[in-house]
């Protein structure tokens, strides 16, 4: 058994010396003691290639029968096999002595199978580059490499981070600045500050697509410079780093802000402008941003989706990149031009138009008066082609929009819900018009009267909710205070002239008989029928305002050009072609043509609840874009666009506004002076009673 062994072992050392001689004499240097090759694992291995005994022993010194131990291995035969060196120090080639295997102890055993099974793994450092060696050989009987000394070093991100907690904790913000920081701490917290915009102290790709968008603001009206970022800090700077981290961040957020509800409070514009506006939360855009896969398109689509902004998004970019075309000549002020007449003004017209025909002649044709009333309609005229001032305003471009003009309407739509309803109406006040709308497509329109500039009508959406038919009218508080309590206290019959009722705690009275009475408990109402001011029909839209789309006996304003004639609100032409369009909307599957709504006209109010609700949106735009794809331009009668385009500080000087002055409160104490009616009494019918006084 000794002698077979014996062999075995032999074999083996001669073969691991040849191998070691080849390796050697690749990285030998002549400053290194001989040390005894050791077997490397495997690079899978799970642990080492042989069982170790209790007392260790070197897996190459084994025991041969008939040589001697070498004498360093024979004074410490017991002692383990030494670390091994570091690479570059290669061990020259060990002697033939030391290959010699050492007498084998008698209790152990030769290796059997388990000896040689598959290690268990084990994590081994890197190894290092094998030194190149002059002819190809087998892999050699290497010894593992020395792990490497580890450094643990913070890497950039950490310290950004480490600075970027300082920055968002900082109690020395103030204001906006300060509420911005708090609200996007969450964010950060949750990513244990780790950067959303850098990568290793560089500004990161997804970053890179941020500021493109940023920088881009102008196109969507904006202002970059609201969103500016500085360049890019030393990679090594990390409090600069954060900051440009944070800044990025708080452009995003800001741009976001702007981009879906505007850059001011529309109220600023007027106490009556009270749009539903939907404002993003700041951690939520962050997190938005940081989820998305294109962080630079997912912040622009932070503007309004309405094909209307992006109809006004085209004719600004149309405007910067236009020359201004050659002018016409202008139509001299004059006589109405109506049709059939001579003028010499008629070829100007004709050119302005550009309408073929006779340069020099001078009647208005058929063919031009046809042009005119197309002009008209489309600038909200009344295509009657009779050429007046208004007509020559708009053919002069006294109507026409600047890109100021465009950036404000763009604002405006700003306000408005980013869903705006699959069916829903919509009231444009300067263009004196209301559409109504489904899946995209306008399936009515119509004229409407809207309020004066001194009892505007004002801007907001609510949702359509019921009709009333043969509607009372309940005077708006506004009203009762401004108008109808002066006058009942100057001339009580004239309430009675007007079909109104004065109403005190819910009971019909006398106006003689409100003397004395708080004039806060007193309301007026006007009955049912064909002198109510709201007509026979009113549309609810319950809101604040007291506001509403009805029908009005007075028909003939819708023939005006301009038509802000009422309180604030809404008269309908054509009511019942309005209301049947509104019907068939909210109470689907039902015919309610115009004759069947005439049929309930009486002096009894009825009321019919919708089953489907819809939006209603009052705006006031300036500048749009008609179903025909031109831009159409109105007057700005309330001055709201002039006001908006100051708080842009794009133009003109911001107007306070100033409430109207309210009347004097009213005494009711006493009543009105009597005024006689026909000639006044004599004494003695005064003094008798024969001719009581009467009441003017």
């Amino acid at each position: 058994m000794r002698s077979g062994s014996a062999r075995f072992f032999t074999g083996v050392a001669i073969a691991a010396l040849l191998a070691g001689l080849l390796t050697a004499e690749a990285r030998a240097t002549p400053d290194t003691a001989p040390e005894p090759p050791v077997h490397a694992a495997p690079a899978d291995a799970d642990g080492p290639l042989f069982d170790e005994p209790e007392d260790p022993v070197a897996v190459d010194e084994v025991a041969e029968p008939d040589g001697e131990p070498p004498a360093a291995e024979a004074a410490a035969p017991a002692e383990p096999a030494a670390a091994p060196p570091p690479a570059e120090a290669a061990a020259p080639p060990p002697s033939i002595d030391a290959l010699v295997p050492v007498p084998e102890p008698a209790n152990v055993p030769p290796p059997g199978l388990k000896d040689i099974a598959p290690p268990v793994e084990t994590a081994a450092p890197p190894a290092q580059p094998a030194a190149e060696t002059a002819t190809p050989a087998a892999a050699p009987v290497a010894q593992p490499p020395r792990p490497a000394e580890v450094v643990v070093r913070p890497t950039v991100d950490a310290a950004v981070g480490e600075a970027l907690r300082a920055a968002l904790t900082d109690r020395t913000a103030q204001g906006e600045d300060k509420k911005l920081r708090e609200a996007l701490l969450p964010v950060y917290e949750a990513r244990g500050f780790k950067p959303l915009w850098l990568e290793q102290g560089a500004i990161s790709p997804r970053a890179d697509k941020v500021r493109a968008t940023l920088a881009d603001a102008a196109a969507e009206g904006l202002t970059p410079a609201d969103y500016a970022l500085p360049a890019a800090p030393e990679p090594t700077d990390a409090a600069a780093l954060a900051a440009t981290e944070l800044k990025t961040s708080i452009a995003a957020v800001t741009y976001a802000r702007h981009a879906m509800s505007g850059r001011f409070d529309p109220a600023r514009v007027h106490p009556l402008v009270t749009p539903r506006r939907t404002i993003p939360k700041p951690d939520e855009v962050l997190a938005a941003l940081a989820a998305a896969a294109d962080p630079g398109a997912a912040l622009a689509a932070y503007n309004p989706p309405h094909a209307g902004y992006r109809a006004l998004k085209t004719i600004l970019a149309e405007m910067r990149l236009a020359t201004a075309p050659d002018e016409p000549a202008r139509i001299p002020a004059g006589p109405l031009l109506r049709p059939g007449g001579r003028d010499p003004r008629v070829p100007a017209l004709r050119a302005r138009l550009g309408v073929a025909g006779d340069a020099s002649a001078t009647t208005y044709d058929p063919e031009l008066v046809e042009a005119v009333k197309a002009f008209q309609d489309t600038h909200d005229l009344s295509p009657d082609g009779v050429v007046g001032s208004q007509t020559l305003a708009a053919l002069h471009g006294d109507r026409t929009a600047t890109v100021n003009d465009i950036i404000a309407n763009m604002e405006r739509w700003r306000w408005l819900p980013r869903e705006l309803g699959r069916t829903h109406i919509m009231v444009n006040i300067p263009e004196f018009t209301v559409r109504i709308w489904q899946d995209g497509r306008m399936i009515h329109r119509t004229r409407v009267v809207t309020g004066k500039p001194a009892t505007p009508t004002p801007v907001f959406s609510e949702n359509m909710d019921y009709v009333v038919i043969n509607p009372a009218w309940n005077v708006p508080p506004s009203i009762v205070r401004n108008e109808m309590l002066p006058l009942l206290a100057s001339d009580p019959d004239a309430i009675t002239r007007q079909g109104l009722e004065v109403v005190v705690n819910g009971r019909v009275v006398d106006p003689y008989e409100v003397y004395g009475v708080d004039p806060n408990r007193i309301s007026f109402r006007q009955p049912p029928g064909e002198r109510n001011a709201l007509g026979r029909i009113k549309f609810m839209f319950p809101n604040q305002h007291y506001v509403y789309l009805h029908d009005t006996p007075s028909r003939s304003l819708f023939q005006r050009d301009v038509r802000a004639f009422s309180h604030g609100c809404i008269r309908v032409h054509e009511p019942l072609k309005f209301g049947e369009v509104v019907f068939d909307l909210g109470m689907p599957g039902e015919s309610w043509p115009p004759s069947r709504i005439e049929s309930m006209f009486g002096r009894e109010e009825h009321i019919i609840k919708f089953r489907e609700r819809f939006p209603v949106h009052v705006v006031y735009f300036t500048a749009m874009v008609d179903e025909t794809g031109a831009l159409v331009v109105r007057d700005d009668v309330y001055r709201h666009n002039a006001q908006v385009k100051a708080l842009l500080g794009l133009e003109g000087t911001v107007r306070p506004f100033v409430r109207p002055s309210s009347p004097k409160p009213v005494s009711l104490t006493q009543p009105p002076e009597l005024r006689p009616v026909g000639p006044p009494p004599t004494f003695l019918e005064e003094l008798f009673g024969l001719r009581p006084p009467r009441r003017g």
